[in-house]
């Protein structure tokens, strides 16, 4: 007896994931083609980075709203998290400490920051705070920054096919106390 297995509805369950890219990668030539995919954020690469104000206080007043729909990959992710959707900000510090604030955050979150100039980046922090808390609401105050040079934000949901929007704002803490010695 003869037994016909048939393979092709497991290879459309298993490849739902690559839907996306294979709509994004195929010609458009007619009738019948994958549907238009959207471009990526303008943001979607360092070079793009939307710039962010530095607010004077930690009140956050200047924010900005993101969303990693429809953004690709620029550098590997860290700790472990898949970076296929990353997006830039930049500041310009002010002085020596800016909190980074990312909040309602609609997926878990990975943050970067980095010095440097696009294409010649290091990185001075990664924050994945999952499965340690919670990745949708967090901040992390930045010290030893240097005032007037530029750093890079990098925003992006840790677990792969998965998009996100969320709020970002960096702020000033108050200075040291006269006492502080």
């Amino acid at each position: 007896m003869k037994r016909t297995i048939l393979i092709l509805p497991l290879l459309v369950v298993a490849c739902l994931g690559c839907l996306r890219a294979l709509a994004a990668r195929a010609p458009k030539t007619g009738e019948g083609d994958f549907p238009e995919v959207a471009p990526p954020p303008a943001n979607d690469e360092c070079a793009g980075a939307i710039a962010l104000t530095v607010n004077a206080d930690l009140a956050c007043g200047a924010a900005a709203q993101g969303s990693t729909v429809d953004a690709t990959q620029s550098l590997p992710g860290c700790e472990g998290a898949d970076a296929d959707d990353d997006v830039w900000y930049s500041f310009v510090a002010t002085g020596p400490s800016h909190r980074i604030k990312l909040s309602a955050a609609t997926q878990d979150m990975t943050l970067n920051v980095y010095s440097g100039a696009c294409g010649g980046l290091t990185e001075i922090l990664c924050l994945d705070p999952w499965p340690y808390s919670s990745a949708t609401n967090f901040e992390y105050q930045l010290n030893s920054l240097t005032a007037g040079a530029t750093y890079y934000i990098r925003v992006y949901t840790r677990i792969s096919l998965v998009y996100g929007t969320f709020t970002v704002c960096v702020g000033t803490p108050p200075p040291p106390p006269a006492n502080d010695e």
